[in-house]
């Protein structure tokens, strides 16, 4: 069969066909550009993210370290001001508040505002425990170690609720915050904490040697 175009049609048909083949080609380098751009995108934001998660990690342990400092201050503030409280307390009464509900003998001195505050809890503690300190009074104490100053004796201490520390209030009134390990060498055989069994919520620093003598003087069933 005759092609009856004429050459001038023939040229234009090859033309277009041309700019189509191009066109389509064009457009597929175009999409491959945007899939190349994108995954380019992708890889950078990853980048991005492992960079922010290196970070993350070597700042991390800064970050616990920091905050756990900051309540260990905020609980030696709260002792000072328990320490204040006792003294005014020994001023008026001539002596230390008794084991029983110490912390509610001292709050009867204290303002709404510092109340308010909760001085007798830790901010680390979140049970219902009325304090968070346990309290070595004074007339658990054996004869000369009840006598002032007592610069080695605590009065109140918080071993629980901070991972690392100790926080102390001493008789002669300055605060410390010792490490866990160095608390336990210097409290063995010399103090043990327990709970009072009449009332329960009275937590009490009692010297080891008080508990012996407790239990000799048990009669054996």
């Amino acid at each position: 069969m005759l092609d009856r175009r004429s050459d001038r049609e023939i040229i234009r048909e090859a033309q277009e066909a041309s700019a189509t083949r191009f066109g389509q080609l064009a457009s597929a380098t175009r999409d491959m550009l945007d899939a190349l751009r994108a995954y380019t995108h992708l890889v950078e934001f990853l980048i991005v993210i492992s960079i922010i998660a290196i970070v993350a990690a070597f700042l991390w342990p800064n970050y616990l370290q920091a905050r756990h400092a900051a309540y260990v201050t905020t609980c030696l503030m709260k002792l000072n001001q328990l320490g204040l409280a006792m003294d005014m307390y020994r001023m008026d009464y001539g002596d230390y508040p008794p084991v029983g509900k110490w912390y509610a003998a001292l709050g009867k001195s204290m303002s709404a505002a510092e109340k308010k505050a909760q001085p007798f809890k830790c901010q680390l503690d979140h049970s219902a425990d009325p304090t968070s300190y346990c309290y070595l009074n004074r007339s658990l104490l054996r004869g000369g170690q009840r006598q002032w100053p007592m610069t080695d004796t605590p009065m109140l201490v918080d071993e629980l609720h901070h991972p690392f520390k100790t926080t102390i209030l001493w008789y002669d009134g300055h605060q410390t915050a010792v490490d866990k390990l160095e608390w336990v060498h210097m409290r063995r055989d010399k103090y043990q904490i327990r709970r009072d069994l009449i009332h329960p919520e009275w937590f009490c620093f009692i010297p080891t040697e008080l508990l012996e003598a407790e239990e000799a003087s048990q009669p054996e069933e």
